[in-house]
């Protein structure tokens, strides 16, 4: 098999244009043409598989400590927009919606 171009990934589904791993993320990436998403797993404390970077909240979202702490049901109440702003400081989407859920 030979290769016509090289294969883009958008690094956690685009992050450094929208929250990182949200499905504005992945929508975003794949729209601009981005070839597949990388991201990262974890599980929650009730064994659910949620799609996150760090092993912990604060970085990304308005929760606190461990996500393996937290239910599915708990972290899916987190907003992910809400550390988001460009290179000027702006928020480029309104911090709303789940870290976790569409």
């Amino acid at each position: 098999m030979s290769l016509t171009h090289p294969f883009v990934y958008a690094h956690r589904g685009g992050a450094g244009l929208r929250p990182e791993n949200t499905f504005a993320a992945f929508h975003h990436g794949l729209g601009l043409g981005a070839d597949g998403l990388e991201v990262d797993v974890h599980l929650s404390r009730d064994g659910v598989v949620v799609v996150h970077h760090d092993p912990t909240l604060e970085r990304t979202t308005n929760g606190r400590g461990r996500l393996r702490d937290h239910t599915a049901d708990a972290l899916a109440r987190l907003d992910a927009g809400f550390h988001f702003r460009t290179a000027d400081g702006t928020f480029r989407i309104a911090a709303r919606g789940s870290a976790f859920r569409d």
